[in-house]
């Protein structure tokens, strides 16, 4: 946050992980979580995915770069790789791939929240909630959402 910005480190990257995970067979058996997350700020994005493929991989990407407030100059990606030729932003992979987490309860039984809507829209509420509902002191009494929409009309 703030101590961050002082010692000169800039919130111009998005680190994106792959985890796969092996669901309970009443949330849908194999699904494939990615996640992005702004390390200054901590701002976060997530979406939960029946199938996976690079044509996949490359949207979500960019759909957490158009949804993230900062100004992102390069993509850290852990668990895949991702060719993003339409923007003019560096990509460093890692592509060591992750074992799937195994979740053997049905996840009601864990998020009883997912009895009445679909994983996919609690994991988004999620990251809402996170980005925009509550100040951190860390970030000068900011969200996370607030942080960087000022610091992207500073520039």
């Amino acid at each position: 946050g703030k101590k961050a910005l002082k010692a000169g480190i800039t919130p111009h990257t998005l680190e994106l992980h792959h985890l796969p995970l092996s669901l309970h067979m009443d949330d849908g058996g194999e699904q494939h979580l990615l996640c992005a997350r702004e390390p200054v700020s901590g701002w976060c994005y997530a979406r939960l995915y029946a199938g996976i493929s690079p044509q996949l991989l490359a949207h979500c990407v960019n759909d957490a770069l158009a949804a993230c407030p900062a100004d992102i100059q390069s993509v850290e990606t852990f668990g895949f790789e991702v060719v993003l030729p339409e923007r003019n932003i560096a990509v460093k992979a890692h592509p060591q791939k992750h074992k799937a987490v195994q979740v053997t309860l049905p996840l009601g039984e864990i998020i009883p929240r997912v009895q009445r809507e679909p994983v996919g829209r609690v994991l988004i509420e999620m990251c809402e909630f996170y980005n925009r509902g509550k100040a951190q002191k860390k970030l000068g009494e900011s969200t996370p959402q607030a942080f960087l929409e000022a610091l992207r009309h500073k520039d």
